[in-house]
């Protein structure tokens, strides 16, 4: 991968330079958006086993925990890569993310349409993540 293709690449001499703080930020976000999926994909499935963990996957303050531990850390992410190279397709994607978790809760009549929603934001910011920790760590590496 060349300087001009990296998207970890700064685009002005006002950005952040790289950190190790910044791959654990992308981690952080990774976990977080795999927690959200293994709890809207996996834990349905295991209802079926077990009466107490379908109670608890069905509990609304779960789904808001969920998604107010994937805010700061969305924000964050996008705060600090928004002068980089890439990082305003990397904030528009992660704010398309964003929005789709915080759809059910903001238009009351989506939230029958919540696991869905949840899930597709879920995906849009772990891919997001993934992309930029993985260009984070192939530019390190070399």
């Amino acid at each position: 991968m060349t300087d001009e293709t990296c998207p970890t690449q700064t685009a002005s001499a006002g950005a952040l330079p790289d950190s190790p703080f910044r791959g654990r930020l992308d981690q952080a976000g990774i976990g977080v958006a795999g927690l959200c999926l293994i709890h809207c994909l996996a834990l349905p499935s295991l209802a079926a086993l077990l009466p107490l963990i379908g109670v608890v996957s069905e509990a609304e303050w779960i789904h808001k925990a969920l998604v107010l531990a994937a805010l700061p850390i969305a924000f964050w992410a996008m705060a600090m890569r928004f002068r980089q190279r890439w990082g305003l397709v990397f904030c528009g994607v992660s704010l398309v993310g964003v929005g789709f978790l915080l759809a059910p809760f903001a238009v009351e009549s989506w939230e029958a349409l919540e696991e869905p929603l949840t899930i597709t934001g879920a995906l849009i910011l772990f891919c997001a993540h993934l992309f930029w920790w993985r260009a984070h760590s192939a530019r390190r590496a070399r």
